[in-house]
This record gives C-alpha cells, sequence and structure tokens, in this order.
C-alpha cells in the first residue's frame, strides 16, 4: 500500500468515492475535528485554497484513508497479506495510521499542527521547490553550488538554502529551497543540461532546513501522542528502512519534514526480490497517479501489478 503526499491534491477529489457511507463518515470526523468543511474544499475548492499547505495535508491524508475503506469494500482480499506500506511525505502519516501505530485522530491532531507550522515556516521567506529531469550530461550538483554562491555574492543574502529534497526516481529529482536560488536553476539550466523544470503546487521549500521551525513544532506534538508497534513494517522516507522501535519512528516523523525523501531507495528496498519470485500487488491509495508513475520509471516488472483505486 502507497500513501501519496502533498501535490497530488486536485479539486474534486472524493467524488467517485462518495457512495461509500465510511467515507462520508471520515470526512465528517475530519471536519469536526479540524473546524472547516473538508470534503467542500476538497470537492470544491477553489484550488488556491485546497493547495494552501494548511488545508491540502488534512484533505490529501482523509481522502488517501478514503481509499482503504473503499478496497475493503471492493476487495477485502487485498488485505490478507499487506506485506509493507510506505508513504510519500505527508503519506508516511497515512501509512502509520494504516500499519496502526498511530490512530486517525491522533493523526490528525499531528497533521493539523505540522500544516499549520509548515505553512507559517513558508511564510517566513520566498521558497518553493521544482521538479526536474537528469541525463547522462547533467550537472545538477554543480547547479545547486552556483546558485548557492550567486545568491550569496550577488544578491548578498546571508545563508542561501537550496538543496536536492525527493529523490523521486532515476531521472527525476525535486529541488527545493529560497526562490532566488531555485529561479537562478531556471534561467541558466541549459547550462548544466537540465530539463523539463516546473514549479510545484507547494507552498514552501519542504524537506530543507528552512523547514526547521516546523520540525520542532511537531517534534513536541509526536512526543505527546500514543505510537503502537506497527501491525507490519511502515518504510521510512529517510531512509527506506523500516524500523520498529517506537522511538525511532518518532524521531522520524519530525526529523522527515527537514530530510530529502528518499523514494528511490525506498522502491529499491520494497522490491528487492531473488531472481525468479513474483511482485507484490501494489495498490495506490489516495488522489493522483504519481507513485505508480514513479513505480514504473523505477521498477516496470513490478509496475505491472500496481492497482489504483480513483477518487
Amino acid at each position: 500500500m502507497l500513501f501519496p503526499g502533498q501535490g497530488s491534491q486536485f479539486v474534486g477529489m472524493g467524488q467517485k468515492i462518495m457512495q461509500y457511507p465510511q467515507v462520508r463518515q471520515l470526512y465528517d470526523r475530519a471536519s469536526e475535528h479540524l473546524g472547516y468543511d473538508l470534503l467542500d474544499i476538497c470537492l470544491n475548492g477553489p484550488k488556491e485554497t485546497l493547495d494552501k499547505t494548511e488545508y491540502c495535508q488534512p484533505a490529501v491524508f482523509v481522502t488517501s484513508l478514503a481509499t482503504i475503506e473503499v478496497l475493503k469494500e471492493t476487495n477485502p482480499k487485498a488485505f490478507d497479506h499487506v506485506i509493507a506500506t510506505a508513504g510519500f511525505s505527508l503519506g508516511e502519516i497515512t501509512a502509520c495510521v494504516f500499519a496502526g501505530i498511530l490512530s486517525f485522530d491522533d493523526a490528525l491532531k499531528l497533521i493539523s499542527v505540522r500544516a499549520s507550522a509548515m505553512q507559517e515556516a513558508s511564510e517566513e521567506v520566498n521558497s518553493g521547490m521544482i521538479t526536474l529531469k537528469l541525463f547522462y550530461a547533467s550537472r545538477l550538483p554543480l547547479a545547486i553550488d552556483c546558485a548557492i554562491e550567486y545568491c550569496r555574492f550577488k544578491l548578498n543574502m546571508e545563508n542561501p538554502i537550496v538543496r536536492i529534497a525527493n529523490y523521486l526516481s532515476p531521472e527525476y529529482q525535486v529541488v527545493a529551497g529560497h526562490d532566488e536560488a531555485l529561479e537562478f536553476i531556471i534561467e541558466n539550466a541549459e547550462d548544466f543540461n537540465l530539463r523539463s523544470i516546473r514549479r510545484l503546487p507547494v507552498s514552501g521549500a519542504f524537506h530543507t532546513q528552512l523547514m526547521n521551525p516546523a520540525r520542532e513544532e511537531v517534534r513536541k506534538v509526536v512526543r505527546r501522542l500514543t505510537l503502537n508497534p506497527p501491525k507490519f513494517p511502515v518504510h521510512t522516507n529517510i531512509n527506506g528502512k523500516a524500523p520498529t522501535k517506537i522511538t525511532t519512528i518518532e524521531r522520524n516523523l519530525s526529523d522527515q519534514i527537514v530530510k530529502p525523501v528518499s523514494w528511490i531507495q525506498t522502491m529499491m528496498i520494497l522490491y528487492r526480490r531473488h531472481p525468479g519470485t513474483p511482485y507484490p500487488q501494489t495498490y495506490e491509495c489516495g488522489p493522483g497517479k504519481q507513485l505508480g508513475h514513479l513505480l514504473y520509471l523505477t521498477n516496470r516488472p513490478a509496475r505491472a501489478n500496481y492497482h489504483k483505486i480513483e477518487v
């Protein structure tokens, strides 16, 4: 079971699964906790509101868990032999709920603080994220170094931040940081042989040091929550491994906000097999199909057993 993160949202998500009573109950329960109509934002937007971190993260989280309720109704056998789960960034919290580490209500508390803290951290500086495509002649590390030097010496910025924030696949990566540094990379992309650069619909430089204030807020909340041993492995964004110690899981939930998402490594670990061993069935549970596409780019034979629950 794979759970998407922020950036997978779209206005209208949830419309295709409203006929399931448990789905509406999830949205109602979340709305009561959050103090606003989450389902209305998911279905009707507007996009500018849904894309805001404070609304987007709860929306993606609840919509992702809603697909689990759909799967229980349409294919209950899918839960008979769950061998592992993982989530992209925010999706790691969803995976923790699915695996029984966190309760739904505790996860909402965590996400409410996480989303608000990340939104506040984003508003402190002009920052963002870009995705780009690499090929054999690309020089991304040099582009990042030059962007830092440009900001430091040309723009007199004291501590410019820009780094790889998401290792998506062998071809695609996400870079995050100050807007000035990102603009330098965009404007000089040809010099560094970088292709297909586009801005992501997020409000800040997630998974960089610019999120340090948010990490501290999340850490405080996580320490007050009850975490249970996982029912099955939950592979973390930080290194792709599946820790079992509660203290490690607790630390990862806060640290992953400022550390890169090692999705390539996670996929390698999840789908590592001896020759001749069949690949498991994979379900992407949540809005969008990005994780299925990344699985295709990383491991095409494993992608052959991929399923998507439309929302």
